[in-house]
């Protein structure tokens, strides 16, 4: 009987265990901005990353990067990055630069809010803010002049505009508890022999 146990045991970690699905989300974005830079001044942003997705209430989940992102900009501002890997926030993935301007890919729900499917989605992409403002930190001066409106926030959704994206996956990749998996199959085996042997017993 003991070993019967063990064998269950074993099933129960296998229904426990379980591996993360990884997409691959690849796309642009171009801010369009005054017209200061010999013509009106933009601003495109390549991003090519890796995301998966952790349950944090029932119908709630929250993203998390992947090392290995990769930004390319081309226009006035500095070279941006994502913010680094491991959990984001909620329903956005924010990109800085240097001198503190940060572009976000948007998710379709609001501010503070979690997505609630395990997948990624981009709505739009917006210039939230050219550094913050004195007396609390600084701002870049390209951004304000290159892409704050007349008379519009330097900080706090400055401007929007369009995203273009393609998602593919989900990929499966092992968790740290593959090693669970990898004794769910020894486990399986051992239950029908062991199953089998107790059972012969029983009727002889």
């Amino acid at each position: 009987m003991k070993t019967i146990y063990a064998a269950l045991l074993g099933l129960a970690l296998c229904a426990s265990a379980h591996a993360d699905s990884v997409f691959t989300v690849i796309g642009s974005t171009t801010l369009t901005g005054n017209d200061v830079c010999n013509g009106v001044c933009t601003e495109t942003i390549a991003f090519d990353f890796q995301v998966s997705y952790q349950a944090v209430g029932t119908g709630a989940f929250i993203a998390s990067l992947l090392p290995g992102s990769t930004v390319n900009s081309t226009g006035p501002l500095a070279p941006s990055s994502f913010l680094g890997a491991g959990p984001q926030p909620d329903n956005y993935f924010p990109l800085f630069n240097a001198l503190g301007s940060e572009v976000d890919l948007d998710g379709p729900f609001g501010d503070a809010e979690l997505t609630n499917t395990p997948f990624p989605q981009l709505i739009g992409a917006e210039l939230f803010g050219c550094g913050v403002p004195p007396p609390f930190g600084t701002q870049d001066q390209t951004c304000i002049q290159d892409f704050v409106p007349p008379g519009g926030v330097s900080f706090g959704h400055v401007l929007f505009t369009s995203v273009n994206y393609q998602v593919s996956g989900p990929v499966a990749t092992p968790e740290p508890s593959s090693l669970v998996l990898l004794a769910c199959g020894l486990a399986l085996l051992l239950r029908r022999t062991t199953l089998a042997a107790f059972f012969s017993r029983q009727t002889n």
